[in-house]
This record gives C-alpha cells, sequence and structure tokens, in this order.
C-alpha cells in the first residue's frame, strides 16, 4: 500500500523509560536530547501534524504541515481545554482568563522555521535497555517550534528533572531571548490538553493527587 520501504523490527530485553529508576532515566534523557538536537536540524514546511498525502504520490515527496500558521495549530481545540479544565476544577474562573490573555499577548510565536517533531514523546515511548535508547511511535511527528518538543516531553517528568534534557539539548547550541517565554507558554497548552485527555480516559483529576493541576500551576507561576 506505500510507495516506500519499510522495516519491522523486534527489540528484546527493554522496557519502557518509565519503569527505569533516576540514575538511568538521566543519562538516557541527557543520549536522546543530544538526537533530537539532531532530529531538530531536519526543516519542513508549514505547521502541524505530517500530510501523509505526500508519500502517495507517483514520485513521493517530503511531507508538509497540515496548518498555514503555527498558532493556528497550537490554539486548536484550545476554548474548548479550556471550559473543561475550569469545569474539572483545574482552574479557576481567574485563571481562565488569565490564560487566554497569555496566549492572546503573544503574537510573534510563528516567528522560526519549522523543523521536523517527534510530538509525543512520553516515557512509555522511549524504550532503554539499548546504548542511547530508542525513540519509538512516530505517529505524532509533526512540523513546529522545537521548543515545543521540549516543553512536551519535560511535561512527562519532574521539574527537577527538567535539566537532565535541557541541559544536554543546548550543549553545543544558544537558547532563544524568548525561549523560558516559549517553553512554559508550551508546557501549559501540554498540560491543558492532556488534563482533558486524561479525564476522558476515565482518569479523575484529583486521584493521583492533582499532578496536573500542579503543572498548571508551575506554568502559570513562571509565565507571571
Amino acid at each position: 500500500l506505500v510507495p516506500f520501504d519499510f522495516s519491522i523490527f523486534s527489540f528484546e530485553n527493554t522496557w519502557t523509560l518509565d519503569r527505569s529508576n533516576d540514575w538511568s532515566t538521566e543519562i538516557v534523557l541527557g543520549r536522546l536530547a543530544v538526537q533530537l538536537a539532531k532530529l531538530h536540524t531536519i526543516s519542513l514546511k508549514d505547521y502541524g501534524p505530517l500530510d501523509p498525502r505526500s508519500l502517495f504520490m507517483r514520485e513521493p515527496r517530503v511531507p508538509d504541515g497540515l496548518f498555514d500558521s503555527w498558532d493556528q495549530y497550537l490554539l486548536t481545540r484550545f476554548e474548548e481545554h479550556i471550559d473543561w479544565c475550569e469545569e474539572l476544577g483545574s482552574i479557576s474562573h481567574e485563571e481562565s482568563h488569565q490564560i487566554r490573555g497569555l496566549f492572546g499577548a503573544v503574537d510573534d510565536l510563528n516567528d522560526f522555521s519549522p523543523v521536523l517533531l517527534h510530538g509525543d514523546l512520553s516515557s512509555r515511548n522511549i524504550l532503554v535497555g539499548k546504548p542511547g535508547g530508542i525513540v519509538i511511535d512516530w505517529e505524532s511527528c509533526m512540523a513546529g517550534d522545537p521548543i515545543y518538543d521540549l516543553a512536551q516531553w519535560c511535561a512527562f517528568h519532574k521539574p527537577e528533572h527538567f535539566n537532565w534534557i535541557l541541559k544536554p539539548y543546548f550543549h553545543h547550541a544558544v537558547k532563544p531571548e524568548d525561549f523560558d517565554t516559549r517553553f512554559w507558554l508550551y508546557y501549559l497548552r501540554v498540560v491543558l490538553s492532556r488534563t482533558v485527555q486524561r479525564h476522558r480516559a476515565g482518569k479523575v483529576p484529583n486521584a493521583d493527587g492533582g499532578v496536573m493541576n500542579r503543572r498548571i500551576q508551575l506554568a502559570l507561576e513562571n509565565l507571571s
């Protein structure tokens, strides 16, 4: 069905990153962060999830993003997610207005060149037991801001572990001047979305001690 080569591999003696201890997690995240920096040098056109139809052409070409602008993708279902989070008690009515204002006040989020992103670097999509770790499940890959990949990745880890990713990632690169603003805006956008996703999966917002709620507050504190 596809006009390009593919392979199916079987990996033995591997486990997902969420089953690792802190010491091995730090090593794997550091190595993968270096690889992610290389991935983010692959330039693409447009934004958001990739259009797979490009692969089925008579002469297959690199897929483009499905959105004309980055903020168009980033704000997809944004209002719905805020309303859901407020209804779930994850944010207050005042915080919902604050969040809308934060995203409405930033009009330069499109000021970057889109690159290839993995789009879902959860610990369950990282296999360890092999040198450097293995990233799987690329179906969410997209064209976008590399800082989004970093923020989305960090949203799966404790704040005290963020540097396990960020320090090696920027070892040979300079952080953009607006890195902190972009990082925390993206982090906030991701945790709002994940709060809704977890609810739809049947998870009670405070059943795990309000982890997602604390991550929302962490983002708001850093954006204040």
